[in-house]
């Protein structure tokens, strides 16, 4: 998606079918736009979504966004309980990354979408503020 009007581009994506994950370290769960973020232009992101987890929890789970620069380290959000649904939200103030938005999990055993949610992902461009 290109913007169409004065730089600015916002969306906002949709996953709705039920993501089942069965662990592994630094797993990609899935992309969170089909736009292609660009490095020059600041961002802000906000993803959520709810998860419930099964068997187990490991004392490293997380979840987290990654772009081509690697992961955003404000997103890794910890996994603390088991058999239990829970929420993933981060908002984030991003420049100087590139590449596609992805979703990323490590040591995770579960699933998202359970309850027929979605995962909401919006992507919007930020104006520069002068005189800050």
């Amino acid at each position: 998606m290109k913007p169409k009007f004065s730089g600015l581009f916002a969306g906002v994506y949709y996953i709705r079918n039920v993501i089942y994950i069965q662990g592994g370290w630094e797993q990609k769960v899935k992309d969170l736009s089909n736009n292609t973020l660009d490095k020059s232009k600041k961002y802000e992101i906000e993803v959520f979504f709810s998860f419930l987890t099964l068997q187990k929890v490991e004392a490293s789970a997380v979840f987290g966004l990654k772009v081509q620069e690697g992961f955003l380290k404000e997103s890794i959000q910890k996994i603390t309980h088991k058999y239990t649904a829970q929420t993933y939200h981060t908002k984030l103030l991003v420049e100087n990354v590139s590449g596609v938005l992805g979703l990323y999990h490590g040591y995770f055993y579960g699933n998202i979408n359970y309850f027929n949610e979605a995962v909401v992902t919006s992507i919007s461009t930020m104006r520069t503020l002068k005189g800050l």
